[in-house]
């Protein structure tokens, strides 16, 4: 697995490249951007049958905002880390044919366990990588067309700090005061035709 990731890493440095969706925060600190869901044509019954409730899309902040040095990489999603097995203790390794046996069919089917479940995290780590690289350009394309307002982040900037053992010069820090929120005044929306119909990021219609 590592080595076909290896083999492929420059296309997925370009596949997954999250460049594009930072946003500026001050100096070489930035933002990454919250993740938003979408849920398009939700039906909900209740468990009398005697209400329903239909909805064309709904939107979710599943992951706040985060202030960071660098950006996201796939690798931190696809590359497991691990650490090298180590060799059994003499006293439990087989002694007997009989052991012998039981001990390569409970190998065998470690190894078999050990790749499924590798195939398990990869597709796992897969989906959470495109979750989130979609949810940011979501939120972005949501930012644009007035939907959602951004994180409010309060700077403090500190020409000289500290002293004796420990000064800092140009101290800047940065704090986030407010998440991002949906914003459900529709006054406020701004069309987005670029957007096309039915695709990830979705349109927005008023």
């Amino acid at each position: 697995m590592v080595e076909l990731l290896r083999r492929y890493e420059d296309r997925l440095d370009l596949a997954f490249d999250f460049e594009p969706l930072m946003l500026p925060a001050s100096g070489r600190i930035r933002m990454r951007p919250p993740v938003v869901t979408e849920a398009q044509l939700s039906v909900a019954l209740s468990d009398d049958g005697q209400a329903a409730r239909e909805t064309g899309r709904i939107y979710q902040i599943t992951r706040r905002a985060t202030l960071s040095a660098g950006k996201p990489n796939w690798r931190s999603y696809l590359v497991p880390v691990f650490s090298p097995p180590t060799m059994s203790p003499e006293s439990l390794r087989p002694r007997t044919d009989k052991e012998a046996v039981a001990w390569d069919r409970c190998v065998a089917q470690g190894w078999a366990d050990g790749e499924r479940m590798a195939v398990e995290n990869f597709r796992d780590g897969l989906g959470n990588l495109e979750r989130d690289m979609i949810g940011m350009g979501r939120f972005l394309v949501l930012l644009r067309a007035g939907l959602v307002e951004p994180p409010r982040v309060a700077m403090r900037h500190i020409r000289v700090q500290g002293g004796g053992n420990d000064m800092r010069l140009n101290d800047t820090q940065l704090n986030i005061t407010g998440g991002a929120r949906l914003n459900s005044n529709q006054g406020r929306w701004r069309e987005t035709p670029q957007i096309a119909p039915g695709g990830p990021i979705g349109t927005v219609i008023r």
